[in-house]
């Protein structure tokens, strides 16, 4: 059971965050009137203070997570594995806004009041069995038949009430219906295997699976995907130098094919309507969200060589691999145009390819009998590419003028819009003299062409023609590298874990907004005039000046624990005490809070856009655990 208190976060203007960055700071918020009410600040705008001290939005979740596992073996050789799983919870919750006690706040922040309460019920369900039969052909070859079935179940029912307009008890004039939501998804697999090993040292594995998925049509769920792999121990060879500071080595390969079944929610392809009162009638109306029945699941072909190698007395290892996948189908929610009667429509859009590496490695400097010291690192590097789209550039679904894409030979939802106009030597345009004759100096957007997307100059080499617009941006990182040291002394323990991620950029929302209601830095300097006048409304429509480098590293993890053999007679055991920090340092040059955001919540097309979002908190927990 959990219990919460919340304040709005993320893309909604009265959160907190986003308050205060929408907010002049001309005004001073905690000033109060005669009664101790807050009193208003920027026309339109919610005072932060408001929200913090009245706002009351609480969740309240029960979960419980049972699972049952039976293994049977019925035979020597036969052995049949089942795990039946539940995963069900409740959430309620609750929020409460009152009437203002200013007036000229916009409308859309609930001048009026407004009370709300929700309820979702969720109950998850999995059955899986596995039969594996194992058996040994001859002296040397050895085969592993293995067949199985997999089954996951999510039912939703959510149901809400609103309304606004509260009067002087807190009860709303005018009630607002919710309609009730009842979702299903069915994902389900079959599947038959073969492994064959000869003398321990050759391992040969073929299989296939029938995977499907009830958010698809029945005409398209259900598909069937092949797999092979192959691996050579060379360390089981009679020649192989057990003596030598190389211990094993394991050479692989596989290819292998998968869809992606949760890519869309259970109903996203079918059309949708919302009830509406129309002189005293109810009537329907379509959403903007279109329908696309047509859909299917995109097909991920995978190819992958590796090998994994242990060195001095296994006190060293090395596990390495490479990987090219090739995307079909891709899936996006594109924007349509408004002529095609909606705003958007999930689609399968083209092809994509990744190819990317992945490197382990692990060093234990030192091993005695009470004091060990082991370092591991894990760096993996992924180039992504748009090798095919239907119907051209592809522009994502998004949030806060944030402009992603999908485009032939760019990367998966690269930033492109407009950007700064530059002479031959990169250096910024910038505007000519004002009619004083005092220079100006503002950046510009760069103009040009459409048809051939060139700039263009006029005869004071000014950008001259229509806006244009290039790629600004790619919230892909170059690399990711983790660092990590555990280190055991008796009965002591001390880990850390660092983790780099470099060589993205973040499209940052917030950044533009501050300064346009002037609480930012650079308005700041356009104040103070180490920045010309202007210079704020002059970059504001400049997508390019959002663009900041996301580049990080972070301590994400610092932990001491201590385990003592057993305590009360041995009744417990293994009880260990542990107090651990996480995201305790951040070193970044990101110009808001946090370079690790994303306003898009979890989608893997809309990334690293930052826009009222509160940064990754530091935690400091402490831990008891033990068996009995």
């Amino acid at each position: 059971n959990s219990k919460s208190d919340e304040k709005p976060d993320g893309n909604v203007f009265w959160s907190p965050i986003n308050s205060i960055n929408i907010t002049n700071n001309t005004f001073d918020i905690t000033q109060r009137d005669a009664d101790g009410n807050l009193m208003a600040v920027e026309n339109t705008r919610v005072n932060p203070l408001t929200i913090i001290e009245t706002f009351d939005i609480t969740q309240d979740v029960n979960h419980f997570i049972p699972n049952l596992h039976l293994k049977i073996k019925p035979t020597e050789k036969l052995s049949i594995d089942q795990i039946i799983g539940v995963d069900t919870y409740n959430q309620k919750g609750n929020i409460y806004i009152p009437v203002y006690p200013y007036e000229n706040v916009n409308p859309a922040y609930y001048d009026d009041g407004y009370i709300g309460s929700a309820e979702a019920k969720v109950f998850n369900w999995n059955y899986d069995i596995n039969m594996a039969y194992n058996t040994n052909i001859t002296d040397k070859l050895n085969s592993v038949t293995t067949a199985g079935y997999s089954f996951q179940s999510s039912e939703l029912s959510f149901e809400g009430t609103q309304g606004r307009g509260l009067d002087s008890n807190n009860e709303p004039t005018i009630p607002l219906q919710t309609q009730p939501i009842d979702t299903n998804l069915d994902i389900y697999g079959f599947f038959l295997q073969e492994t064959l090993s000869w003398d321990n040292k050759l391992f040969l594995t073929l299989a296939g699976r029938i995977d499907g998925a009830t958010n698809f049509d029945v005409d398209e769920r259900s598909n069937f995907y092949p797999k092979v792999s192959g691996s050579y121990v060379l360390s089981n060879e009679p020649f192989w130098n057990t003596e030598s500071f190389l211990n094993s080595a394991r050479l692989r390969a596989s290819y292998g094919e998968a869809g992606n079944l949760t890519a869309i929610s259970p109903y996203e392809r079918y059309g949708s309507y919302t009830s509406n009162d129309f002189l005293g009638s109810s009537t329907l109306q379509q959403n903007t969200r279109l329908g696309n029945e047509g859909l299917k699941p995109e097909r991920t072909k995978e190819f992958e060589i590796g090998t994994d190698l242990s060195f001095f007395n296994n006190r060293a290892s090395l596990l390495f691999t490479y990987y090219r996948q090739n995307i079909e189908d891709l899936i996006v929610s594109r924007v349509l145009a408004p002529s095609l009667g909606g705003s958007t429509r999930t689609e399968n859009v083209g092809t994509m390819r990744n190819n990317g590496i992945e490197l382990y490695a692990k060093i234990t400097p030192i091993k005695t009998d009470d004091l060990t010291w082991d370092l591991n690192f894990n760096y993996s590097s992924n180039r992504n590419k748009v090798l095919s789209t239907v119907g051209g550039d592809i522009t994502i679904e998004s949030v806060t003028g944030a402009p992603p894409i999908v485009r032939e030979g760019e990367a998966l939802g690269v930033f492109y819009g407009t950007y700064y106009a530059t002479d031959d030597n990169g250096e910024l345009i910038l505007t000519g003299e004002s009619t004083d004759g005092s220079p100006v100096g503002v950046p510009q957007q760069e103009r040009g062409d459409l048809t051939t997307n060139t700039p263009q100059r006029d005869a004071d080499g000014q950008p001259t023609g229509d806006v244009l617009r290039k790629v600004i941006g790619d919230p892909n990182p170059d690399y990711i590298l983790g660092i990590g040291t555990d280190l055991t002394y008796k009965n002591f323990n001390f880990s850390m874990l660092w983790e780099a991620v470099q060589g993205f950029d973040v499209f940052d929302a917030d950044k533009r907004t501050r300064q346009g209601v002037g609480v930012g830095q650079l308005a700041a300097q356009e104040l103070t005039g180490e920045l010309p006048r202007g210079y704020i409304a002059g970059i504001y429509p400049i997508e390019e000046f959002r663009i900041e480098d996301g580049s990080f590293v972070k301590l994400r993890e610092v932990s001491l624990g201590y385990e003592f053999p057993s305590l009360f007679n041995s009744s417990l055991e293994n009880v260990r005490l542990s107090l651990i920090g996480r995201n305790l340092v951040s070193f970044d040059k990101f110009f808001s809070y946090d370079p690790e955001t994303n306003a898009g919540g979890q989608s893997n097309l809309l990334r690293s856009v930052n826009f009222g979002n509160v940064p990754i908190p530091m935690t400091i927990s402490l831990s008891l655990s033990a068996n009995f």
